[in-house]
């Protein structure tokens, strides 16, 4: 029974026509005196009529009382439209579709479109609605306290006993997928060719980010991606060559904490560079999260590279690259040796044409590159469809690159190295600087289907 007195009296009100109907409908198949039939057949289709339009009214009465739940919902979610909220709300409403059939929308941004997309979809596995799941999911990850408070109200009209059992269930998916999915940042540094044509003497280059929530479904589904922007920023920020050692760490310490409430486990770090910056010390930046230790990105991330040129309409090795990188998948559970030749830049045309083999996927880079730029080594790994590559910046003193890369790729699976390379980055920390390879130690991943919307 509802507890809205107008619906609980119309479903009361049926019920008393309905066994009305029934006692009605008993009697007359037990009547002997057939010179009264038509009565009870005439009274029958009176409650019939009565039924039929008590029931038009209790579905009026639901849908206009469905729909003001509806509007309440939205009102609750309006009334705080931060950025890091709205992101909280399209994770949530991701989450939903995952667990769920169906042709829906996956880029909604407003939550009203969110809603409205919702309501289409059938029950879960647990015979949950949709809409309802979504309310738990952000009940328990949005920081708002008023706002949870809300959304908690609703759901318990909602569901009533149901609720906590819901909460639960969500809780316990959110732990099992936190322990299952793997969150990336993207960084990409694109050059600002109209800034640097006004400068003349200087490159300028423009910064964004977005937050992938788990590599492997974006991968799959290109689905749950959203772009990351600190409040102070308009997006259209230009920087100098030469400032960006010192303002790419803190704003990389900014996209984290701003996309923290995104992730429960810590997030792949994909720095993302035009050819020319292949070859700066990514890891080596240090992060300003508050604290009184600057701990360098490689050390307390598993940070890669990627290049910016494989992503323009102009780049002519994209089927190549993805061909290499398909094989690449195949090697993934082999010693990571296996994946690798090695080469350098003192004949770049023999390197070019060792890269072309079909078995072929990565380079082991035997010296410290000499040169960056379109004509150098990085240059050839672009042009040969190379996606995977390491190498270090400097050349070492008391033993060489070509020996420690060697070492490194013999520790672990292909699949573990980006980990085995963050370990070898942390060995490096009471080392002397030209003595450890984890000083120096840069690595290429560059996956053709984790990359930024086209429409970016």
């Amino acid at each position: 029974m509802s507890s809205h007195p107008k619906l609980a009296y119309l479903q009361s009100k049926r019920a008393e026509l309905k066994k009305k109907l029934d006692i009605a409908q008993a009697e007359l198949t037990a009547l002997t005196d057939v010179t009264i039939k038509d009565q009870y057949e005439n009274r029958l289709n009176l409650l019939f009529t009565e039924i039929g339009q008590v029931d038009q009214a209790i579905e009026s009465l639901q849908g206009s009382l469905h729909q003001r739940k509806i509007d309440h919902l939205i009102e609750i979610l309006q009334s705080s439209s931060s950025q890091r909220q709205l992101d909280t709300m399209r994770a949530a409403y991701l989450n939903v579709l995952k667990h769920r059939a169906g042709k829906i929308q996956h880029n909604p941004t407003l939550p009203d479109e969110m809603i409205t997309q919702l309501l289409r979809l059938p029950k879960g596995h647990f015979d949950y609605g949709a809409l309802e799941e979504f309310v738990a999911h952000l009940v328990l990850k949005l920081q708002e306290v008023d706002v949870i408070a809300a959304l908690q109200r609703w759901g318990e009209e909602q569901l009533d006993k149901r609720w906590a059992d819901l909460l639960q269930h969500v809780e316990q998916q959110q732990t099992q997928q936190s322990q299952q999915t793997q969150p990336a940042l993207l960084v990409v540094i694109n050059r600002s060719d109209q800034a640097s044509t006004q400068a003349e003497s200087e490159t300028y280059y423009q910064i964004k980010a977005w937050f992938v929530r788990d590599t492997q479904d974006y991968q799959a589904h290109q689905q749950g991606i959203i772009p990351i922007m600190m409040a102070e920023m308009t997006g259209d920020e230009t920087y100098a060559q030469s400032n960006l050692p010192h303002e790419l760490p803190k704003l990389i310490s900014g996209f984290l904490v701003e996309s923290s409430h995104l992730f429960d486990s810590d997030p792949e770090l994909h720095v993302c560079l035009p050819v020319e910056l292949m070859n700066h010390d990514v890891d080596l930046w240090q992060l300003e999260d508050g604290g009184p230790i600057k701990p360098f990105l490689g050390r307390r991330y598993k940070v890669v590279l990627r290049c910016t040129e494989r992503w323009s309409r102009s780049y002519k090795q994209e089927k190549m690259w993805k061909q290499k990188w398909k094989q690449h998948q195949s090697l993934l559970e082999k010693s990571a040796r296996d994946a690798f030749i090695e080469g350098d830049d003192d004949d770049l045309e023999t390197l070019y044409y060792n890269l072309l083999e079909d078995e072929v996927v990565g380079l082991k880079v035997k010296q410290a590159p000499t040169c960056v730029g379109a004509n150098s080594l990085f240059g050839v790994l672009l042009q040969a469809g190379i996606p995977i590559a390491i190498w270090g910046r400097s050349n070492l003193t008391s033993t060489t690159n070509d020996v420690e890369l060697a070492r490194i790729l013999s520790l672990c699976p292909l699949r573990s190295l980006l980990h085995t390379v963050k370990e070898e980055r942390q060995k490096a920390r009471k080392a002397a600087f030209d003595d450890h390879i984890g000083h120096h130690l840069s690595l290429l991943w560059d996956d053709p289907y984790l990359v930024p919307p086209k429409s970016a």
